[in-house]
C-alpha cells in the first residue's frame, strides 16, 4: 500500500495513541494495537511506529464474522439516516450516496480509484 502513512505509536503530534483515544472509548492503545496486528490490519515498524497493512478488514475464514460486520454496517447506516431525517436541531452525521444509471464505466472506475485513495488519506 503506497499511500499508507507510518504513524508513531505515541508522540505530541498525530499518532496511533491519539487515534485510539479519540475513537475507541476506553479501550487501551495496547489492546487495540494487539488486535489490529493479530488480524493483519496494521504492522509494527521498528517497535515504535505502525503502518496500515490493508485498506479494509474482511475476515477470510469466518463467514459468521462477515455477517456480523455487514449487520453492524447496515445498522450504522440506518441509524445515521434516521438521525439525519429526524432533525430536532441536532448536528447531522456524514452520509453520502451517489446514484447515476448512465455514467461511463471508465469514469466510474476513475472515481473509484480517487475515492479509495482519498478515503485512506482521511
Amino acid at each position: 500500500m503506497g499511500g499508507a502513512k507510518v504513524l508513531p505509536l505515541n508522540s505530541n503530534g498525530a499518532c496511533f495513541k491519539s487515534l485510539v483515544e479519540r475513537h475507541s472509548g476506553d479501550i487501551s492503545m495496547g489492546a487495540v494495537l494487539d488486535e489490529l496486528v493479530r488480524v493483519g490490519v496494521v504492522e509494527l515498524i521498528d517497535k515504535d511506529k505502525v503502518k496500515l497493512a490493508t485498506k479494509d478488514y474482511i475476515p477470510q475464514d469466518d463467514e459468521l464474522k462477515k455477517i456480523e460486520i455487514i449487520s453492524i454496517s447496515t445498522s450504522d447506516l440506518l441509524d445515521t439516516a434516521l438521525h439525519n431525517l429526524e432533525g430536532n436541531d441536532k448536528k447531522t452525521r456524514f452520509q453520502r450516496q451517489v446514484v447515476h444509471t448512465q455514467i461511463d464505466q471508465d469514469l466510474a472506475e476513475a472515481f473509484k480509484v480517487i475515492s479509495e485513495k482519498e478515503a485512506l488519506e482521511y
